[in-house]
Order: C-alpha cells, then sequence, then structure tokens
C-alpha cells in the first residue's frame, strides 16, 4: 500500500535506468521488481545499460557499482546500490517531494569544498548527497547573515582562516534554534569556533588516533583509527568491510548540560591516542 501511495503522488514519468548487462543475472531481479511497479505506474520506463559498453554514460551517472539503479523524476536524480522494495520505494518518495532537503555547506574560511573534485575537497562527497536527491548549496555567512531558516543540515569543515565573532554567533544560534550540524573536524586547531564547541561540551584532545592493526591491512602509517565492528544501526546498514579514518582527532567524552554522545562507531584494542610524533616505532606509553 505504501509504494502504490507514493506511485499514485507522481506527477511525471519515471525513468530507471540499471547499470548491468541485459544478460546478467542482476538484470532478472531488477527486471521482476520494478515489473510490479510498472504495472501500478504505466508510464515508468526501465532501461539497462552494460557500463562495459558504455562507460562514458556511467562515469557520467557516478556509476560504481554494478546493478546500480539511477532514478530521474523531473530533473531530479538518485542513486541506489541496493535493491529492495523499501529502498526503491524511499527514494521515489524522496525525489517526488516538492521540497528536497538542503545541505547548507559552510565557505569563504578555506574549508574543503563540496563542489570541487580536486586534492583534499569533498566534491565525490557533495556528488553523492546530490545522488541521494538532497539539494547541496554554499553558504557564505559574510555574504548572508544567518543560516537560511530552510537548511536541513549544516556542514562545516576544518577552516584554514579563523571565522569571525559574529559568524561564530550565527552558528550558535542556528543550534540553539534546533538546527542539524555535521562537523567534520580534523586534529589541530578549531579555527575560531571555540565558543560553538562550548556550546556543545566539545573538547578536542592533542594528537591523532593510530592502530597498532594498521600495518595488517597494508598501511603504511599508523595514524588512522581502523574500524571493523559495526554496530546493529541504519548508518552502518550493508557495511562489512574495515572502514579507515586517516588523521583522526579524539574528544574528551563529556557533553555540554541538555546535550548526549551517542557513540556510534569504536576502534579496537590496538588502538589510543598518540601525543608525539608520529614517525619510527610507536609504544603506548
Amino acid at each position: 500500500p505504501q509504494t502504490e501511495a507514493v506511485l499514485g503522488a507522481l506527477k511525471a514519468p519515471l525513468h530507471i535506468a540499471a547499470y548491468v548487462g541485459r544478460d546478467h543475472p542482476l538484470a532478472d531481479s531488477i527486471d521482476r521488481l520494478v515489473a510490479l511497479y510498472a504495472q501500478a505506474r504505466p508510464d515508468l520506463k526501465l532501461s539497462f545499460i552494460d557500463p562495459q559498453f558504455f562507460p562514458e554514460q556511467a562515469r557520467s551517472a557516478d556509476v560504481t557499482v554494478l546493478g546500480q539503479l539511477v532514478l530521474e523524476y523531473q530533473g531530479r536524480r538518485e542513486t541506489l546500490r541496493e535493491l529492495s522494495e523499501g529502498t526503491l520505494t524511499a527514494a521515489i518518495a524522496r525525489l517526488a517531494s516538492d521540497r528536497p532537503a538542503w545541505v547548507a555547506a559552510l565557505v569563504g574560511h578555506g574549508e574543503r569544498s563540496v563542489m570541487s573534485p580536486a586534492g583534499a575537497d569533498l566534491g565525490r562527497f557533495g556528488q553523492l548527497l546530490q545522488g541521494q536527491g538532497l539539494r547541496v548549496q554554499a553558504l557564505d555567512l559574510a555574504v548572508q547573515d544567518k543560516v537560511p531558516d530552510e537548511t536541513d543540515v549544516l556542514l562545516i569543515s576544518t577552516p584554514a582562516v579563523d571565522f569571525f565573532p559574529g559568524e561564530v554567533e550565527q552558528l550558535v544560534e542556528y543550534l540553539r534554534g534546533g538546527g542539524n550540524l555535521l562537523w567534520l573536524m580534523d586534529p589541530g586547531g578549531l579555527g575560531g569556533l571555540d565558543p560553538l564547541a562550548q556550546e556543545l561540551g566539545l573538547r578536542l584532545l592533542p594528537g591523532t588516533i593510530v592502530d597498532a592493526n594498521a600495518r595488517g591491512m597494508g598501511i603504511d602509517t599508523p595514524a588512522v583509527a581502523l574500524v571493523s565492528d559495526y554496530p546493529d544501526h541504519p548508518m552502518t546498514a550493508g557495511l562489512k568491510a574495515a572502514a579507515l579514518f586517516p588523521g583522526a582527532a579524539a574528544l574528551a567524552p563529556e557533553a555540554a548540560p541538555g546535550w548526549a554522545i551517542a557513540a556510534r562507531l569504536a576502534t579496537g584494542t590496538g588502538s589510543w591516542n598518540e601525543t608525539g610524533p608520529i614517525r619510527g616505532e610507536l609504544s603506548r606509553d
């Protein structure tokens, strides 16, 4: 019933491109599931594109997994790597939403850009967000005097230039108003965002996380946080291989009044916070 309701609310044709050869076993599974959707929505179009024969088209659609689905509706796009009625219906519902969620990424202080694919920038991350039907917008508080009300998530990455006090006040006000914040923080200074950290009770500890088990993963440097055990949580659903977080910082395990810490990922027993130089043989001392 939920799927039928979502399909019934569509105001235009939906196109689904499956990036797999038509003779591949995955194609039959995709065809069977999408055929049920087409019964309820005859204007739904399904096409199969073999990445081996159309690599440029696959790259343009940001396809990385065989059998990946790319949904397009009224100029919006969403990418699926997992095939089920639940994931497909949820993706169609997001595409059909009159107001897609808005991610505002702070710029103007040398932050890592979600619009650029260069170097240490976050362009790949930005592409994935847009592929999920989210709207990604740059936000410069030197131009706009506040975080826009329609912002669903505010993204901050490590600035190269300190924020002005007035800008930090706007960020604190946004947070106090119930705003959602994703803060990508590197080891080192906070770039003038100390009042924001105090508002949350975040205290950045000196040093960098290292893991003695990194060498067993074929990694030349121990300066990584290695996570191999995942909790039963939507954030980690489907993850099996170990995740590596290079240059990870440690935070003191305390929060400001009114806030609670919910730790989702944990490093293993071979990890610690190294405050000395990271060279030669390291030991936990």
